[in-house]
């Protein structure tokens, strides 16, 4: 694998903000030619990183998105079309900017069922590995992250071989 980092200086086409200014510096690291292996050596990094300004676990925290984990509950859970999928995509990006009652009755309008909205409501609310666990394991009967990406292969999360040692990172 290629590994690369850079500390560009760049600015931001957008109007400056507090705290937010038209110019600023960023770190940026990739890894090339790796697989899931590399995307954990990134997360290793970047919390090595912050471990070394100081920073507790207590100062931060790491988001990861897996759009076929999303793709999986969409599909294979709440049973959507690929339409109504895209526009619970475009109104999780609101979800922040409306009230909940507007939003979780733009949920129920885009689903068609009560059920699926208050289960939609219950992914948009995981905030952590824990959580996932605990909303997989109403489904299916693991709490293991890899296992369960592992035996989905008849699933759009057929991509095992790169998914799981991501998620047995999680595990541990």
């Amino acid at each position: 694998p290629i590994r690369l980092y850079s500390i560009p200086n760049l600015m931001r086409y957008e109007r400056p903000q507090r705290g937010r200014l038209r110019e600023f510096w960023q770190f940026n690291a990739d890894v090339f030619g790796a697989d899931s292996a590399g995307e954990i050596e990134i997360l290793k990094m970047s919390i090595s990183l912050l471990k070394s300004f100081g920073a507790t676990q207590e100062h931060f925290e790491i988001q990861v998105n897996d759009r076929r984990f999303v793709d999986f509950v969409f599909h294979g859970i709440l049973s959507l079309d690929q339409d109504q999928a895209t526009k619970l995509y475009k109104l999780i990006d609101a979800k922040n900017k409306m009230d909940e009652e507007k939003f979780l009755n733009q949920v129920e309008e885009i689903t068609g069922h009560q059920e699926k909205a208050k289960l939609f409501k219950q992914f948009t609310e995981l905030r952590s590995v824990d959580d996932i666990k605990k909303f997989i394991s109403t489904f299916f009967e693991t709490t293991s992250l890899a296992d369960f990406y592992h035996s989905k292969t008849e699933t759009p999360l057929a991509v095992s071989t790169h998914v799981k040692p991501l998620y047995e990172f999680f595990d541990h």
